[in-house]
């Protein structure tokens, strides 16, 4: 079950340069490259940027794999900017239960686990501020 989008917050990209925003999961930063950078105003609400957030449960220590696309394209209005396409790419998952394992985990013994999902965002110069968030699909499989 998800529980958070990956959201990037409020970006923009200055001109001449393109950008990057990469945001890992289990981590609460986000790192600007290039000429990505946060682009709050006083017209527009800052959300803090965050990973994707999922709860598993099931059988009790039953172990699971994730499986997740290693890029997603934002077009139009999913994109945060109309007209505009994106990539997120880099795309990293991190289970709460072995969090050096990439996309594996373990159910505690009472059947629950979390993992996080992040990603890089990809923009080209020029981009006016737009707030860019994304649900990407996942499926969980039990061994």
């Amino acid at each position: 079950r998800q529980i958070a989008d990956l959201d990037f917050g409020v970006i923009a990209a200055g001109p001449g340069q393109a950008g990057s925003v990469t945001i890992l999961p289990g981590l609460s930063d986000a790192r600007y490259r290039g000429g990505a950078r946060q682009a709050c105003s006083a017209s527009n609400e800052c959300p803090t940027p965050h990973f994707a957030s999922f709860e598993v449960s099931g059988e009790a220590s039953r172990a699971y794999t994730i499986a997740a696309p290693t890029s997603v394209v934002l077009g139009g209005e999913e994109s945060g900017n109309s007209g505009l396409t994106v990539r997120v790419d880099a795309i990293a998952l991190r289970s709460v239960s072995r969090p050096d394992a990439g996309p594996a985990g373990r159910l505690d013994p009472a059947g629950r686990d979390r993992f996080d999902l992040g990603g890089t965002l990809r923009l080209p110069a020029e981009t006016a501020p737009a707030r860019y968030r994304v649900s990407i699909p996942v499926i969980v499989t039990y061994s």
